[in-house]
């Protein structure tokens, strides 16, 4: 058993775990959830990999990764178990202790008892692994980390196109944030609505689609905003699907229009006008 420890002192079982250019650690036994917030979104510089007594093995410089990917991916894995072959039984014999006056044979019955005997048969068993992937931050993501951390920005460098490409970052985060913040209901649940769930929803059906089709067994999962997943039938998820589709799709058009707005404009005044705003949440509900 191996523990993944963070800078900030957040510890974790891990299944294994690889570093490359990337870092890839595979949990067993998790929540997604769980692993999304176990790392966060920050970057981070370095693990610790710790034994069962949570004494340091290894000590890993990662220059600067941050989380970019959580998946689960079905899988299997080998544990042992005992198969009784005999059971334990005990047999009376008859034991000589000796010889009387006359010669002849002390007998007497004692018994003795016989441990049952086992094998050990390896056998594989399903499982549901978390995959985290950590990976360097495009220059790009840096930059926009610091400005988001400073609230600074050298406005004065840009030009129309650079204002035009700063102003739908700005789009973009207001829609992601807008996302974040939203949800729908179905079967009195709240679901997630942002691009990411959507994401995965997607992959999740398409692979219970491609074993289906396989003929094999496949079920299908889904988790309510900061719960873990559970069953879903094919028609529920379905519903769930076009439930998130139909909430999001305006407001990715509403997205869209802006965007086009933005490059539409003929001189950095007009893009420095364009005030973005998405509904706030309550107003949503």
């Amino acid at each position: 058993m191996k523990y993944i420890r963070l800078p900030n002192g957040n510890e974790a079982e891990v299944y294994n775990y690889s570093v490359t250019n990337s870092l890839i650690v595979k949990f067993l036994d998790k929540e997604f959830n769980e692993i999304k917030d176990f790392f966060g979104n920050a970057v981070i510089q370095y693990i610790d990999i710790l034994d069962d007594d949570k004494n340091v093995i290894e000590h890993r410089d990662l220059g600067g990764m941050k989380r970019t990917t959580v998946s689960i991916e079905k899988g299997t894995i080998i544990k042992n178990e005992q198969k009784l072959i005999k059971e334990a039984y005990d047999e009376a014999i008859n034991v000589i202790l000796g010889q009387d006056d006359n010669g002849n044979d002390i007998i007497e019955k004692q018994t003795v008892h016989y441990d049952a005997v086992y094998d050990i048969v390896s056998k594989e068993v399903p499982v549901d692994f978390i995959i985290a992937i950590l990976e360097h931050p495009s220059f790009e993501e840096q930059i926009n980390d610091i400005k988001r951390q400073t609230g600074i920005i050298d406005i004065t460098s840009l030009d129309l196109d650079g204002w035009k490409r700063y102003k739908q970052e700005e789009n973009k985060r207001y829609f992601a944030d807008f996302l974040e913040n939203s949800y729908v209901e179905f079967n009195g649940k709240r679901y997630g609505v942002t691009e990411e769930d959507q994401t995965e929803m997607s992959l999740n059906y398409m692979h219970h689609t491609i074993l289906k089709e396989a003929g094999q067994n496949s079920p299908l999962e889904w988790h309510a905003k900061k719960e873990k997943y559970e069953p879903f039938t094919e028609s529920d998820f379905l519903t769930l699907s076009l439930i998130v589709k139909s909430f999001v799709s305006p407001y990715m058009n509403h997205m869209q229009e802006y965007k086009e707005q933005i490059y539409a404009c003929k001189s950095i005044n007009e893009v420095k006008d364009i005030k973005i705003e998405y509904p706030a949440l309550e107003e949503v509900i």
